[in-house]
């Protein structure tokens, strides 16, 4: 029997150092933002017993729309 593999391409989980390179930050940007709390950064998720932390692509897109500015130097109503 051959196993099939899905690809879930639209909410996958990423790693740290991916979504640092995605963001053009330093890994240890993601890390002070998730230190410091208050939504300074995106949403990510620890991961079993060793607490690996993963972000969910669709959870960096959104706080990425948060992000957005909109002329005359003011951030967009979201």
């Amino acid at each position: 029997m051959t196993e099939r593999v899905v690809e879930m391409k639209t909410d996958r989980l990423m790693t740290p150092a991916e979504v640092a390179a995605w963001l053009a930050v330093p890994v240890r940007t993601l890390e002070s933002w998730r230190t410091r709390g208050k939504g300074e950064g995106p949403a990510y998720t620890r991961l079993g017993a060793s607490k690996l932390v993963r972000y969910r692509r669709a959870a960096v897109e959104a706080w990425l729309a948060t992000r957005d500015v909109c002329g005359a130097g003011k951030e967009q109503a979201g």
